[in-house]
């Protein structure tokens, strides 16, 4: 098995998206939405082969070696490297993938009426 693939398998098994809406008095709805993506075991074994290989992987997309991602454009750069390298079906979150891609194209509404309404749409996907 080459590198790149070791490497996928590796990615497709342990990446971790985690979407939720939480309470938040900061703002007028009272609720904020939640998103990152992290990994579930990658960090938490000594294994400096293989982080430098998942790293050097990940460069090739552009995507930066972290513990936890927060910033949206990195976790959609997963969701193209998974897509691109046909792999995406054999994610093991891929519902969670989805429904951050879900929140992406229907952002949380900031009036409550249209949240309640929003709210079971997200209900709906998780």
């Amino acid at each position: 098995m080459d590198d790149w693939s070791y490497a996928l398998g590796f990615m497709v098994s342990d990446i971790r998206f985690h979407i939720s809406v939480t309470r938040a008095g900061s703002n007028d709805i009272g609720f904020r939405l939640r998103k990152y993506a992290w990994w579930k075991t990658l960090f938490k074994h000594d294994r400096q082969d293989l982080l430098e290989l998942i790293e050097d992987e990940l460069d090739k997309f552009g995507i930066p070696l972290l513990e936890t991602y927060y910033e949206e454009e990195d976790i959609l750069k997963f969701d193209v490297l998974f897509t691109k390298s046909g792999v995406r079906e054999h994610l093991r979150d891929e519902a969670n993938l989805d429904l951050f891609l879900w929140c992406r194209d229907n952002p949380m509404p900031k009036d409550f009426d249209a949240f309640v309404a929003w709210a079971g749409e997200f209900e709906f996907h998780t």
